[in-house]
């Protein structure tokens, strides 16, 4: 039997398979709730200018000039100065370096705990307290993002998980009065229009789109993979299968590529949809056409690795295990590690990459050969994981653990014929 046979095969019983479908409505739902909202077509949407409007505590005449209103008028912004943020991050480079220890999270992100500086990491604070002096001197050099990328920079140098990683504070201030509210509102408007001018606006999106996703492919393709080596009994394929007149790569090879073909065409035809929606969302459906391409190869470079890498674990741990349930509190596991920070982590380790924003085009592109590394070492990871199911495979057909089952099987089933016979 042919390897375009066995796939065809494969595909045709996937395409019947209730879990599949299953999968495919979580996905949807998943799509649909996080990022088919107003929420996310705001990031590739002009900033609105703010209205003016008298202070509300004040106008119900519950209060005096005197009193503090409960909260801003105008909310909170993020600040976005780097001559603050530098500050900022200088008055808890020095708080750490006093107290000797600082805060860093140990298992998945979470469960802080005080770890004690070592002189190492005292010298690479020190470095970063040079670094942050630059730009409260020289500020012109430097943009917010830039700011918050030497304490990024610092995060790494401490071993991740600290107060300093992408996401870990986040420095806000008031918007007391309808000038500063406008002030606000020029620096966005500024940002988007250069994002327009840069044609940044749909591979924002794109991005943002794979960031959502990449949350469900790194998790739901195990419950199908799991599962995928103990059908051959149903699909009879068992006595083929243990008759050796089949060989391994071909037949785990067809089994694994049709579940990565099938899943990938899921995510794509949901990049199909997304890209639809989007365009329609932020400048009409005759956009579609420029944002399909760019949703369609972001999808493939960030989505399709994880699904890879997912599917051939799953085969992996169930055919070394010779259980699917055992594959899925590891996959759990991978994927909780993989989670957090929401932006500016690419280790070997992520199985998925996170870039929740749509903006920030200048952080994506410091960030671009480390991406790049993350997706093909997943690819040759993959290969590499479905080459060692394909021999450990091999191996226990080799054994007779296989032809075993097989006499096992045709016995019980001649017993039953026999039973049935006498009862007649």
């Amino acid at each position: 039997m042919s390897f375009l046979t066995l796939l065809g095969k494969e595909l045709g019983m996937l395409s019947r398979n209730l879990v599949v479908y299953l999968l495919l409505a979580v996905i949807v739902l998943f799509y649909w709730t996080n990022y088919a909202t107003e929420e996310s077509w705001s990031e590739g949407r002009a900033p609105v200018p703010p209205t003016e409007t008298a202070d509300p505590f004040l106008a119900s005449g519950e209060g005096t000039l005197e009193e503090v209103p409960p909260m801003p008028v105008y909310g909170f912004k993020e600040i976005t100065d780097p001559v603050l943020i530098a500050q900022r991050y200088l008055w808890m480079l020095e708080t750490d370096l006093q107290r000797g220890w600082m805060e860093q999270r140990i298992v998945f992100g979470a469960f802080a705990h005080k770890s004690r500086l070592s002189q190492k990491d005292r010298e690479h604070m020190k470095e970063t307290i040079s670094d942050f002096e630059r730009v409260v001197k020289e500020p012109t050099k430097y943009t917010g993002i830039e700011a918050k990328q030497i304490a990024a920079d610092l995060d790494s140098a401490l071993g991740g998980w600290t107060s300093y990683m992408r996401e870990g504070v986040t420095f806000i201030e008031p918007i007391e009065t309808f000038e500063d509210a406008m002030e606000s509102y020029r620096v966005l408007e500024r940002n988007y229009a250069e994002r327009v001018a840069d044609g940044q606006i749909y591979p924002g999106m794109a991005r943002l789109f794979s960031d959502y996703m990449g949350l469900t492919a790194g998790l739901f393709p195990v419950f199908l993979a799991a599962f995928a080596m103990g059908r051959d009994r149903s699909s009879r394929m068992f006595e083929l299968v243990a008759s050796r007149s089949i060989q391994a790569w071909r037949y785990v090879g067809a089994r694994y590529s049709a579940h990565v073909i099938l899943i990938s065409l899921i995510y794509l035809l949901l990049a199909t949809v997304g890209a639809w929606q989007t365009a329609a969302a932020l400048d009409g459906t005759e956009a579609f056409g420029a944002a399909l391409p760019i949703f369609l190869s972001y999808s493939a470079g960030w989505l399709v690795p994880t699904i890879m890498a997912t599917t051939a674990f799953g085969m992996l741990i169930s055919i070394a295990t010779g259980s699917g349930v055992a594959v899925i509190p590891l996959q759990i596991v991978w994927w909780f590690i993989s989670v957090f920070p929401l932006i500016g982590d690419y280790r070997l380790h992520k199985l998925f990459l996170r870039f929740n924003t749509g903006a920030e085009a200048g952080t994506f592109h410091r960030y671009a050969d480390m991406i790049m590394a993350n997706r093909l070492f997943y690819v040759f990871l993959a290969l590499a994981m479905i080459t060692a199911a394909t021999i450990i495979w091999e191996r226990k057909r080799s054994s007779g653990k296989m032809t075993k089952s097989v006499f096992n099987l045709r016995r019980k089933q001649a017993g039953m014929l026999l039973q049935n016979g006498n009862e007649g």
